[in-house]
């Protein structure tokens, strides 16, 4: 080959490298992507999130690390403060939510919005996470979609959920950065990481912080 066709290749590539990144187009029918989506979603049974959490209340501003592991209907949830100061356990099994805080005594409730309410004087919808976390929600929410069919926002129960970004993970589209708010208390979370993942087994040794 001639070294002309060589250097207008090298060209080519160098300007293809150079363009900015292709546009999106939105989907034909958002409602009908996020149905597919949901269909999706739902068979996402068994997944770990790694990233951070920060909470900002009229009693407290906090930021924690995140580390939630979902299998099916159970979880593991730990969120543990910077430089050591801290962390707790969530651990639900069999209808039963473990709360766990280091050098305090274990708690075992049926309902873990009461539990939560009773010890830090508001209850997060964690019960509803394992939907919202994946981008998932109940259809009765009606939520405002995105032009690719993905959720964008919507209410429950008091609480305003914006999805500000997404990633690409565990071949899906899932959320990167989730805005929570309800009345004074606004909840961020940041996922760093997604991974397929089993739900560690209980132990009934005293909790300690997990590597």
């Amino acid at each position: 080959m001639s070294y002309t066709y060589w250097w207008s290749l090298v060209v080519v590539l160098l300007l293809s490298a150079c363009a900015g990144p292709q546009t999106r187009a939105p989907v034909k029918d958002p409602q009908v992507a996020w149905q597919k989506r949901q269909v999706s979603l739902a068979a996402l049974t068994h997944w770990r999130i790694e990233g951070s959490v920060s909470v900002t209340n009229a009693q407290e501003r906090a930021s924690l690390g995140l580390d939630w592991r979902q299998a099916a209907d159970n979880y593991d949830v730990r969120f543990v403060a910077p430089f050591g100061k801290g962390a707790v356990r969530l651990l639900s099994e069999d209808s039963k939510v473990t709360f766990y805080q280091s050098s305090r005594p274990t708690l075992v409730s049926s309902n873990v919005e009461s539990l939560l309410s009773e010890e830090l004087g508001w209850a997060p919808p964690v019960s509803q996470f394992k939907l919202w976390l994946k981008g998932s929600v109940e259809e009765y929410a009606f939520p405002t979609l995105d032009p690719y069919g993905r959720v964008l926002r919507f209410q429950h129960d008091g609480w305003a959920i914006e999805y500000k970004e997404y990633q690409h993970a565990l071949g899906r589209e899932l959320p990167k950065r989730i805005d929570l708010s309800h009345q004074a208390t606004n909840i961020r979370v940041v996922i760093k990481q997604w991974h397929r993942s089993p739900i560690v087994k209980s132990s009934k040794k005293r909790f300690s912080i997990p590597e």
